[in-house]
């Protein structure tokens, strides 16, 4: 069998089977998310391996879980590739039959849902009428980027650098963190910043995702004194507000019309770079270019002003 004809004899359902039991790692749950039985599962991957010439599963005895091959590994990096490039490819040419409706989805995490997405989804609405937008919201930027890949979504709200993959982004925002204290707090009339050694022995509220505060405090000889953890910002907000805690957190958490006061902390934990990704070989619609831009354009205007009690750091 020459090279074309093995190409050609390589059908996307042995890959989707292959994909599925490697997934579920049971050719029996395999067979019934797929809806096949299972000899027919089975069938798929007997046929698969005869034309790639080797062995991709291995078998498994009694109540073992089925487990990939070397060969198999290698496959299945590239069958993860093939299937999301046809799902892309449909969900373009379902994008084409729409125009200018149908769905545009989304990711999002809660600090840009609650200071950026309303001001962008009420002018994008007044331009696409017709639009449906469908928010997929994570406290995990890998998720979303994975949904990205995988043509989940057509669009995200992404944290620079991307993991190395097929992606584009564009920076839209830096974010800096603050000191977030209730309106009482001994540190809300201060002019000056606490310092580090006056941060660590703060009660604080972190999240649960956000590693990086600690890991530069703990550069700097310092350990927080973390007593409780939430990804929800809302709830950040209101354990500040009750004085249970501070948080360190993104300048775009802060409620701009609220009671709790922000303090500048210099540039000792640096910046989040924000950024706005998409799938490259995807169909860039107008709809996309559309929303890339009202992002752009909220971003850099004052609608985001939340501003820090200024204050220079003392270590």
């Amino acid at each position: 069998m020459n090279e074309f004809d093995r190409v050609g004899a390589l059908a996307m359902r042995h890959l989707v089977a292959f994909e599925t039991v490697a997934e579920e790692r049971s050719f029996t749950r395999a067979a019934r998310r797929l809806g096949y039985t299972q000899s027919a599962v089975s069938h798929q991957m007997a046929t698969l391996e005869r034309l790639v010439g080797k062995q991709l599963i291995e078998r498994p005895r009694g109540t073992e879980a089925a487990h990939l091959t070397e060969a198999g590994e290698v496959l299945h990096r590239h069958a993860q590739a093939l299937i999301s490039r046809v799902k892309l490819a449909y969900d373009d040419l379902d994008g084409l039959a729409e125009g200018v409706g149908g769905t545009f989805r989304f990711g999002t995490y809660q600090s840009m849902s609650t200071s950026i997405l309303p001001h962008v989804l009420r002018r994008f609405s007044e331009q696409f009428p017709l639009v449906r937008v469908h928010l997929t919201e994570s406290v995990d930027d890998l998720s979303l980027v994975r949904d990205l890949e995988d043509g989940k979504l057509d669009a995200s709200f992404v944290t620079l650098p991307l993991p190395e993959g097929p992606l584009t982004a564009v920076e839209i925002l830096r974010d800096v963190y603050v000191l977030l204290v209730a309106p009482d707090s001994p540190f809300a009339g201060r002019a000056t910043a606490p310092s580090l050694a006056e941060i660590a022995q703060l009660p604080l509220i972190a999240w649960r995702s956000w590693r990086g505060v600690e890991d530069t405090m703990r550069e700097r000889g310092y350990e927080l004194n973390v007593i409780m953890r939430s990804d929800d910002s809302d709830t950040v907000r209101s354990l500040v507000g009750a004085g249970v805690g501070a948080a360190i957190v993104p300048r775009l958490i802060v409620d701009p019309g609220g009671s709790l006061v922000p303090l500048a902390l210099d540039d000792v934990f640096g910046e989040r770079s924000l950024a706005l990704a998409w799938h490259p070989e995807r169909r860039r619609t107008p709809v996309l270019d559309a929303f890339t831009q009202l992002v752009q354009e909220v971003c850099s205007s004052d609608l985001l002003t939340v501003s820090p009690r200024p204050g220079s750091r003392r270590d």
